[in-house]
């Protein structure tokens, strides 16, 4: 791989280099190429005959490449070299091509697959969005009514047990005529809080309605549910809040 001032070699049989200078990576002439680079003796060719690696270690001879590209743009080349000058024949060129191809389909699958990943993270968030209720951020009550219905089927295939607990807020029209509707949004965040505090994690909370919330427990006796009822009553009620 080439970028503007270094060229990167991300897999390499035969030698232990990680990267070069652009200025001395053969790859950066092959990158104004059509398609690939055939070089038989690279001391015969002027543009490569003064190169450090033909000069010097590791005494390059022989070179062929092949473009490889991303999205309609060169990126770098599957290179073949070697210290002794060869010609490569119409064979070697095919193989060198195939294997070029076969290079360009893994990067290809790679860039589908990132974007495969981050469409369905989107689309996984826009889903939560449309689930979850935007005041509290509980699940909405299209979602509760969901997840209620799907742990019922649980229900009935393994017989566990299943309780709904259905949470109203008294007098809650109360606080939105004598303190306004701010101060009836901040009682549901607080609300909303203190109930996710009480309940398990596993137990799935939900608005329902204005000041209704469902909470799903599942797996739990009814003498727990009723226990987790009343802690949740207990801390969500006006004094436990201060409003009273």
């Amino acid at each position: 791989m080439i970028d503007e001032q270094h060229q990167w070699f991300k897999s390499m049989d035969g030698a232990d280099l990680l990267s070069t200078t652009r200025s001395a990576a053969l790859c950066a002439h092959a990158l104004l190429e059509d398609s690939y680079l055939i070089c038989p003796d690279l001391q015969q060719d002027p543009r490569f005959s003064d190169n450090p690696f033909v000069t010097g270690p590791p005494y390059l001879r022989a070179y062929a490449s092949c473009l490889l590209k991303s999205r309609g743009h060169n990126i770098g080349t599957l290179c073949i070299a070697d210290t002794t000058p060869r010609p490569f024949s119409q064979a070697d060129v095919t193989a060198l091509r195939d294997l070029t191809a076969w290079a360009q389909t893994e990067l290809l699958l790679t860039q589908l697959s990132d974007a495969q990943m981050r469409l369905m993270s989107e689309l996984d968030q826009a889903q939560r969005a449309a689930q979850t209720d935007a005041l509290t951020g509980l699940w909405n009550q299209g979602a509760i009514q969901d997840i209620y219905q799907r742990a019922f089927q649980r229900r009935s295939r393994r017989r566990m047990p299943l309780s709904l607990l259905m949470i109203d807020i008294d007098h809650f029209k109360r606080v939105n005529d004598t303190r306004g509707h701010s101060a009836g949004d901040d009682v549901l965040q607080q609300v909303a809080a203190s109930i996710g505090q009480a309940i398990r994690s596993q137990d799935a909370l939900g608005r329902s309605g204005g000041e209704e919330f469902l909470v799903v427990i599942e797996d739990c006796s009814h003498q727990q549910c009723a226990g987790h009822g009343h802690t949740c009553i207990a801390t969500s009620a006006w004094p436990a809040l201060g409003w009273l």
